[in-house]
């Protein structure tokens, strides 16, 4: 699942409105972990990604002035 900055962002805010004690502090390791995780995630796979789709383009070529 992919998702934007934004949608990242969100969760953080919701979980840091949640009433302070060790369900927050717990809730709130979790979403980080996952936020992380998730970027990564993205990060690493977009190039593989990249060269999946782009597989059967013709190079591009220098053109000389």
């Amino acid at each position: 699942m992919i998702k934007s900055i934004e949608q990242h962002q969100i969760e953080v805010m919701l979980s840091l409105a949640l009433v302070i004690g060790p369900e927050r502090d717990l809730l709130l390791s979790i979403t980080y972990i996952v936020v992380l995780s998730s970027i990564l995630s993205q990060g690493l796979s977009i190039g593989k990604l990249v060269k999946y789709v782009t597989q059967d383009e013709p190079q591009a070529t220098p053109e000389s002035h």
